[in-house]
């Protein structure tokens, strides 16, 4: 009889390594998602990108990095920001400008970039990786 998933031992799990001060990296695009319904409906317009890591020793979780797209509410100087920090990111993975539009997210799996990443603590979610800069 072959051996069940309910059989399997976890106790050999790897904890996440995290890289500990500002370092320049390779990423990989390996994953988006768009905000939900409701949260659009909150004014909360974003897509998670998720990397992963290239070439690094260990074992890293994801990176997980958000794009806010401009709402009504967002005055001009915040409109600017938000579009100047999604082009940064466009730029770092190569988008072509017909394909710098939201609705174009899936077309940016498994595009590549350099960036710094830094340390991030949080006391309520756990330590983390994330995006200080993208590197153009």
């Amino acid at each position: 009889m072959e051996d069940s998933w309910l059989d399997q031992r976890t106790d050999d799990a790897k904890d996440w390594e995290l890289i500990k001060e500002p370092k320049e990296v390779q990423l990989e695009v390996v994953d988006t998602k768009v905000a939900s319904a409701e949260k659009v409906a909150e004014g909360k317009m974003w897509i998670r990108v998720t990397f992963r890591l290239i070439g690094e020793d260990g074992f890293f979780r994801q990176i997980f990095h958000y794009l806010n797209f401009p709402n009504s509410t967002d005055d001009s100087d915040v409109i600017n920001a938000k579009k100047l920090r999604v082009n940064e990111f466009y730029d770092a993975v190569g988008i072509e400008p017909e394909q710098r539009m939201p609705r174009m997210h899936e077309a940016w799996r498994n595009r590549m970039c350099r960036a710094i990443v830094t340390l991030r603590k949080d006391p309520e979610y756990g330590d983390s990786n994330v995006i200080q800069q993208f590197v153009l």
